[in-house]
């Protein structure tokens, strides 16, 4: 039974680099249907098509932290909001080893697979909270603040126009540090053009310094309590 068992994660393995594997699939209150699949070797999660967790998000989510204008300065205190399946964290970890992280996501299933299927029971200075990203900023208990706010918060591509008011980026600025920067993963395919576009503009209101840059499908924004202390952006090594 055991020799069994493992040709067939073996052939499993190789045919994921062929088209993806679907390996489990589980139904959320919160986000409907959860898909896990293998594709080239590793691990992704999605709901209704769209990758909420995995290399891909990983990856994306790296390379935008290290753009960052404080990115390799003292970051002791990161906020994750939309943790997921948790693939972010492990970059964290590569890059800022040395930070705590609190990562936010209100639906357990996704944590769940995170820690079945992502690494996510061995990340490292990890807190993992249970709750919505809006209710979580507005009733923080704690007297925490954070260099870096990560928010990653989707409904498959959708996002919540819960973390898209006003309040909700008063809430945000108020739990940065003034060095801290405040990074957002939003939808930018037609349809979610009008509203990403109408989101910039509320941050621009809120925040002294923004950038944007489109990404494939994404808009990223950086935004800061106050001006970036240089000229011009260096780029990261």
């Amino acid at each position: 039974m055991i020799t069994i068992f493992n040709s067939m994660n073996v052939l499993t393995n190789l045919l994921s680099y062929i088209f993806p594997q679907k390996i489990e699939e589980v139904e959320s209150v919160v986000n409907g249907k959860i898909i896990v699949e293998l594709y080239r070797g590793s691990y992704r999660i999605s709901v209704d098509g769209y990758w909420q967790s995995g290399r891909y998000v990983a990856n994306l989510l790296g390379k935008v932290i290290k753009k960052a204008n404080n990115y390799g300065e003292d970051i002791n205190n990161i906020l994750i909001l939309g943790l997921g399946g948790g693939s972010v964290v492990e970059e964290v970890n590569k890059l800022i080893p040395d930070a705590k992280i609190t990562g936010v996501d209100m639906d357990p299933e996704m944590i769940r697979l995170g820690i079945k299927f992502l690494n996510l029971s061995k990340a490292i200075n990890l807190k993992i909270i249970i709750d919505d990203a809006a209710h979580f900023v507005e009733n923080i208990k704690s007297k925490e603040i954070f260099d870096m706010i990560v928010s990653d918060v989707f409904v498959a591509c959708d996002v919540p126009d819960s973390v898209s008011s006003t309040q909700f980026l008063e809430n945000i600025s108020n739990l940065l540090t003034a060095e801290g920067v405040y990074i957002v993963n939003r939808p930018y395919r037609e349809k979610y053009k009008k509203p990403t576009d109408e989101f910039v503009k509320r941050v621009k209101n809120q925040f002294k310094q923004v950038e944007t840059e489109i990404i494939g499908p994404h808009l990223i924004i950086w935004a800061y309590k106050k001006n970036s202390k240089l000229e011009a952006r260096k780029p990261k090594q």
